[in-house]
């Protein structure tokens, strides 16, 4: 497959650039460049024989002239990402980042109805300029002695929404699509602007829906190739103009749905895609209903404005028992987003300006949260979609997934899927939901070090068991398990302190106990070295006296007094699995535990333990070429993928404790970190050619 589309592509008067392809027997990837422009080609070996092919274009953008700071080090560059380090701070690097490509022409974004965490480790940071869309992540990497790592990769978009050069508050969904922003330009001027622009890129106004006036304008563009229709909303308002760029109902425009009539909507159950309609009100002056249970959405039309009908759904919603999150409701004259929950059902509610009629509005109505899918109506029991009426409000359904995920699968409490990314986008990706539902944080922090993340969480009305690892050629695999306790406590006591909640109760945690009040929860380690973190709003005392219970009945005895300082109490056990060792510490209202159990006999018998008062370290190439490792003056080549699977096959190297530089190259390009060993301790490199991630496993 690879001599054929190179052969190919080629003769296309494509030029590969070898330095940066790579090929064996088992997958290969291939970068040409012409005219400017940039392809890559991927190809694997499947089980079955065949291969998995992918060809993607770049677009023409060189990341290697993109921002860097003054003094940055470590480039790595390819035709769809760039990397560098920079030993300026993360904030440094995203201000003049932010400022640079401004000056270049890009528009910084964010997501509509969204919100990111304030992490002074970490920003992600997206831009969006001719069709194109350009992310930086800036983050810590411990890896790089903790310098600033940034990351810019870029993705051509399926569809070239224009800004104008003045554009600022900018606000981007592709999945929609959705575009909007502020601008100080008027209406008018705006409205010149995109009928220029949408002309160039191939689209055709119905000019005979326009509406344009010195306060507002509404204008809609059809792509007959596209089957696509956008709708433009402009609104003048102090100093300038409100602008939304979105799509609209092209069916709505090629009128070929088939409508119901109003009066006989009372009487309509069942449609010709299937399934019963939800019982929603409607106002008087509905027409044109239509029911889709396919996409479980109804649409229809009202000669009435906009914000009369927002006003109508949110009394009879409310009447119906329906609760708005203003959070992410907006009304204004030439459009209206409404969201109604109720229990663990959701509603979305969007109002668009009617532009077949000149006047009224297309009601656009979100049932995806009160029904199931067309073809799975009849297997969900009735009684499983009404919740308890103080039921929190989140389910499983609540938790998103990446656009690019494959394999998805969401049954009963449990969302399992695979995507194309690493570990750390998985985490930043549900880092706001975590926030949302209030379920903290912390399992997340420092994912960039590990192949895997294990942790859970609970704040009493809900539980979270979080489960992610890196499957191989850039894939993760996500299995999430998301309860809600629904308990509808009527305990109006302040409880907490807890050392007035009561005996603690054990939640068993990979053997360990856990006090049932735990409000975050981190697993990581090996079979010879395991450790647990979470938090408790118990105070130390109380914990004391949970773990002198709770360990003694599992095998652990107690070595030793209770040793406490100005930051830390410390219990430490003996049992049969070594040495276990129980840290607390106040964290804000909380208190942070740490459970960290050495178990030598099984590091004995699996054969990895140096020699008394030595450090040793295992090395596992992570990447499909050999790599060269140069450690206290010693040069190892390390095998592709060798050490992934066994220590048994994994190069090894005794040393004195202490600090060390690793040099890992690649190629002729190489990157120097920094490890640090104590004595009988044992660490795994994990190799690449970005570097060396050390991981202790004893």
């Amino acid at each position: 497959m690879v001599d054929f589309y190179r052969s190919l592509l080629t003769q296309q008067g494509w030029q590969e650039k070898s330095d940066q392809s790579y090929i064996d027997s088992a997958s290969s990837t291939l970068y040409f460049a012409k005219e400017g422009y940039s392809i890559s080609l991927s190809a694997s070996q499947s089980g079955d024989g065949s291969s998995m092919v992918t060809l993607m274009h770049h677009g023409n953008v060189d990341l290697g002239i993109l921002p860097q700071m003054a003094d940055a080090e470590d480039g790595f560059a390819a035709p769809n990402t760039f990397m560098y380090t920079s030993p300026s701070s993360v904030a440094d690097v995203a201000r003049f980042t932010r400022q640079e490509l401004a000056a270049q022409g890009w528009h910084e974004y964010t997501r509509p109805n969204s919100a990111s965490a304030d992490n002074p480790d970490m920003q992600m940071l997206a831009f969006i300029q001719n069709g194109l869309e350009l992310s930086s992540y800036i983050t810590v990497a411990p890896a790089q002695d903790n310098k600033t790592s940034v990351q810019y990769s870029l993705i051509p978009l399926a569809l070239d929404m224009p800004l104008p050069d003045d554009a600022a508050a900018v606000e981007f969904d592709a999945s929609q699509p959705y575009l909007g922003f502020r601008s100080p330009a008027s209406p008018e001027s705006l409205v010149e602007f995109y009928r220029g622009e949408m002309t160039d890129l191939g689209w055709t106004e119905i000019e005979d829906t326009a509406t344009i006036s010195p306060e507002q304008a509404s204008l809609t563009f059809a792509n007959d190739p596209e089957q696509m229709a956008l709708t433009l909303s402009l609104t003048a308002e102090d100093g300038g103009t409100k602008a939304t760029l979105q799509s609209f109902d092209s069916a709505l425009l090629s009128a070929t749905a088939e409508p119901f009539p109003t009066e006989e909507l009372s009487e309509i159950t069942e449609v010709e895609t299937g399934g019963a309609m939800p019982d929603l009100p409607f106002p008087e002056d509905a027409k044109d209903v239509v029911y889709d249970a396919d996409a479980t959405q109804i649409t229809f039309t009202s000669p009435s404005k906009i914000p009369e009908i927002a006003e109508f759904y949110r009394q009879a919603l409310s009447e119906q028992g329906w609760q708005e999150d203003a959070n992410f409701s907006m009304v204004e004259d030439m459009f209206g987003s409404l969201e109604f929950s109720q229990g663990d059902q959701t509603l979305s509610i969007t109002l668009l300006p009617d532009v077949l009629n000149d006047s009224g509005a297309q009601v656009m109505i979100d049932v995806s949260g009160m029904v199931a899918p067309a073809e799975e109506v009849a297997e969900v029991p009735a009684e499983e979609s009404t919740p308890a009426a103080n039921a929190p409000g989140y389910t499983i359904d609540d938790w998103p997934f990446p656009p690019e995920a494959i394999m998805v699968n969401r049954a009963g409490d449990k969302l399992t899927y695979t995507v194309g990314q690493d570990l750390q986008t998985v985490a930043d990706f549900y880092r706001p939901t975590f926030e949302l539902m209030e379920l903290g944080t912390s399992c997340l922090d420092d994912v960039g070090d590990y192949t895997s993340i294990s942790c859970s969480a609970s704040n009493g009305d809900y539980s979270l068991n979080f489960f992610a690892f890196e499957a191989g050629d850039n894939n993760t695999e996500v299995e999430i398990n998301f309860t809600n306790y629904a308990l509808g406590s009527t305990d109006s006591g302040d409880s907490s302190d807890g050392g007035d909640s009561g005996p603690l109760t054990a939640e068993d945690k990979d053997g360990l106990p856990v006090p049932s009040d735990y409000t975050n929860y981190f697993s990581e380690g090996s079979p010879f070295l395991r450790r647990l973190t979470f938090t408790s709003p118990s105070d130390i005392e109380a914990l004391v006296q949970f773990f002198q219970t709770e360990l003694p009945p599992l095998g652990w005895e107690q070595a030793g007094e209770v040793s406490s300082t100005a930051e830390a109490t410390n219990l430490t056990f003996e049992g049969a699995e070594g040495k276990l060792t129980v840290t607390m510490k106040p964290s804000g209202d909380e208190t942070e535990v740490v459970l960290a159990n050495k178990n030598p006999k099984a590091a004995a018998e699996a054969g990895i333990v140096p020699p008394a008062g030595q450090s040793r370290i295992y090395m596992a190439n992570l990447s499909t070429e050999e790599l060269t490792v140069t450690i206290n003056e010693q040069v190892i080549k390390v095998a592709a993928e060798a050490g992934t699977t066994s220590p048994d096959d994994a190069p090894k190297l005794d040393l004195k404790p202490g600090t060390y530089q690793v040099t890992t190259k690649a190629g002729s390009t190489s990157v120097t970190d920094e490890v640090t060993l104590g004595p009988d301790e044992v660490w795994t490199l994990l190799l690449s050619p970005e570097g060396a991630a050390p991981l202790q496993m004893y």
